[in-house]
């Protein structure tokens, strides 16, 4: 059964590569996190090395399409840069959605109650 994945940024500074791990599942970037790795990429650390690397690993797969509707990865699943799914979010009062972690968390709920049949992790 394919599965959705829902990367945070830490994923991706700690293992700039990993998007080719998941097998044929779609793997799901927020957009919120492109953006938090573009601010982390001025850091002269290695943070800043993997921030780096996986910009330009998700840079590269530009030339198999538009990232925002979905492209296909070499090694099988889809790659996808999810800019929508924070509409009518249903979090606990207690969570300020200022926060990217938690916009982070809402998305990843949304695109479950969207798509049941298919796992969101």
């Amino acid at each position: 059964m394919i599965k959705n994945y829902v990367l945070d940024t830490n994923v991706l500074v700690h293992d700039p590569y990993c998007i080719s791990n998941f097998q044929d599942n779609n793997v799901i970037i927020p957009i919120m996190v492109i953006e938090e790795l573009d601010s982390l990429k001025k850091r002269e650390d290695m943070i800043g090395f993997h921030a780096r690397s996986a910009a330009r690993e998700i840079n590269k797969l530009r030339e198999y399409g538009s990232l925002s509707e979905g492209v296909r990865l070499p090694g099988g699943g889809m790659l996808k840069i999810e800019l929508d799914h924070l509409d009518n979010i249903e979090l606990p009062d207690a969570l300020d959605l200022s926060k990217v972690d938690n916009k982070i968390l809402a998305l990843t709920k949304n695109l479950q109650r969207e798509n049941k049949e298919q796992p969101t992790i």
